[in-house]
């Protein structure tokens, strides 16, 4: 009997810690929450792909500086016995395939994730319509933001006092 309760306690921990190992574990972010965190968000293609960085072609940002090209890095690493590492959450891209991406990170190691909303760009079709809205809503509110500061600082100025010389 104790041989059984044995076993039954090693496939236990050994599916326990399997789980939390190898497993992305995210709740999938809505396009609200993926355009907010990001720090760039485009559409392009992979044309170039090595096991350390993607290149894409950029067709068009919704988010982040004008670029005609950016590189994302993969996720995969290499170990000191030289093989090639990743984890589960890393995304695969595919030569020659369009995504739209959602980017975090600072502009030369830019990255995504299987959690950030990143997909194929023919399966974005939802994400491009509200991409488009989202886009709208923060220019306008970029805009709006600069016209009240300029007004308060021309209201500043017309309301000021000139200093009299005696």
């Amino acid at each position: 009997m104790k041989k059984y309760y044995l076993i039954f306690i090693v496939i236990l921990m050994t599916l326990l810690i399997t789980e939390d190992t190898f497993a992305c574990k995210c709740e999938s972010p809505n396009i609200k929450q993926s355009f907010q965190k990001a720090t760039v968000i485009f559409s392009g293609e992979v044309t170039k792909l090595d096991p350390f960085r993607a290149t894409f072609k950029v067709q068009k940002i919704w988010k982040g500086e004008s670029a005609e090209e950016l590189v994302m890095m993969t996720g995969t690493f290499k170990t000191a016995d030289g093989k090639y590492m990743g984890t589960s959450c890393d995304y695969s891209y595919k030569n020659s395939e369009k995504y739209l991406i959602y980017a975090y990170g600072a502009e030369d190691k830019l990255r995504t994730d299987n959690c950030s909303g990143s997909k194929v760009l023919k399966n974005a079709d939802k994400d491009i319509q509200e991409l488009e809205k989202l886009t709208k809503e923060s220019e306008k509110v970029k805009h709006n933001s600069y016209f009240d500061f300029n007004d308060k600082i021309f209201n500043i100025i017309q309301t000021h006092q000139p200093f009299s010389c005696l």
